[in-house]
């Protein structure tokens, strides 16, 4: 419990048995002994030494040790074990209803939403219509107009011009090639000409360049050929497409003209639906905007307890864990025999014993 926190301390120190003259040892010296509650204490050992230690506890239950007990280092001496298993306990508890709060889910109301402003109804000289109309007529002229024009020409010319192109590339490239292979021959007639063997392989790998490359023109004249019949088929199809066109534009006049028929007699219709919606919606505005604000004072209410019961349970925690962080045990720093164990004074609750401990240990 805050306040009753135990002061626990460690004092030790060494006086000599039969008057012999103390020496202050390393750590290697004394028997060493690696539990961290222990690097901080300054000990001074000798052969055959007493040690006294000072220890604060709660209660006489707290206290381990007996006069008599044989010790071995790093032993208990005293440790208030029942107190930090209920602590432990209250801080799970805690725990346990803090995680419970905090995962209760608080939804927020969702505001009502914005009621859509009525369109204004179209004026009555029907300005919609009426230019949908010229649209349509429009169109179907424009879709005549190209019917007509592509019916006046369907030569596929670009593709005639790449066909011619691409056969004089092919006639030009074999005519290089006939011309290198006859200037290998009259290579390789001159015997004694000096490097001949480098002059012919370089004409053989000049000649096999001219080569791929008429490979190239004729493969690209091959594909000119079929552009042209796909142009010849695309033709055909565009035609199709134009005329179907020009029926489409045809009957979007005419639903166009039915439009126009339509609007005019639902008009008086529509005016009588306005006036109603507007009242209908005004009515639901002001009924969704009270709802609304009665349910964000729920949740606020709501929101605010949360907050203050995680408050007082985090607070709670928090001391219990400060209580138990000062909750410590005292263990023995040497084997040894309890000599003695004197209750020197009690204060606060606190019982302050001396204990000294006849050591084990000898130093040379």
């Amino acid at each position: 419990m805050k306040g009753w926190d135990i002061f626990l301390s460690l004092i030790i120190t060494t006086g000599l048995i039969f008057n012999q003259p103390t020496r202050t040892t390393t750590a290697q010296e004394s028997e060493p002994y690696s539990n961290p509650e222990f690097v901080n204490q300054s000990v001074q050992s000798v052969p055959q030494q007493k040690v006294k230690i000072n220890v604060a506890v709660r209660n006489t239950e707290d206290l381990k040790v007996r006069v008599g007990d044989s010790l071995t280092t790093g032993q208990v001496i005293s440790d208030r074990q029942d107190e930090r298993q209920r602590l432990e306990s209250r801080v799970r508890s805690l725990s346990h209803q803090l995680k419970q709060v905090e995962s209760q889910q608080l939804i927020e109301p969702l505001p009502p939403l914005e009621v859509p402003e009525i369109p204004r109804l179209p004026d009555r000289n029907f300005e919609l219509e009426e230019s949908a109309i010229e649209k349509a007529k429009i169109e179907l002229q424009i879709a005549q107009n190209r019917l007509q024009q592509f019916e006046n020409s369907v030569s596929p010319l670009r593709q005639i011009a790449s066909v011619k192109s691409n056969l004089s590339e092919v006639a030009e490239k074999e005519r290089r090639v006939e011309i290198k292979k006859r200037e290998i021959s009259a290579i390789g007639s001159l015997r004694n000409l000096p490097n001949i063997e480098i002059i012919l392989e370089h004409e053989q790998n000049s000649l096999s360049q001219l080569e791929s490359q008429l490979n190239i023109a004729r493969s690209n004249l091959t594909f000119a050929k079929d552009n042209l019949e796909i142009a010849k088929l695309e033709n055909t199809q565009r035609l199709s497409e134009l005329r179907a066109d020009l029926l489409l534009k045809q009957s979007n006049l005419s639903t166009a003209i039915a439009a126009l028929q339509k609007a005019q007699s639902d008009r008086a219709y529509l005016e009588y639906e306005h006036r109603i919606t507007v009242a209908r919606r005004l009515e639901e505005s002001n009924q969704a905007q009270s709802f609304y604000n009665q349910q964000m004072q729920r949740f606020s209410q709501a929101m605010s307890d949360k907050a203050y019961r995680v408050a007082i349970l985090e607070g709670q925690i928090q001391d219990v864990q400060k209580d138990l962080e000062n909750i410590s045990t005292v263990r023995s720093p040497y084997s040894g025999k309890i000599r003695r164990v004197k209750l020197v004074s009690q204060q606060n609750n606190t019982l302050n014993y001396e204990l000294i401990l006849v050591s084990l240990v000898s130093t040379p």
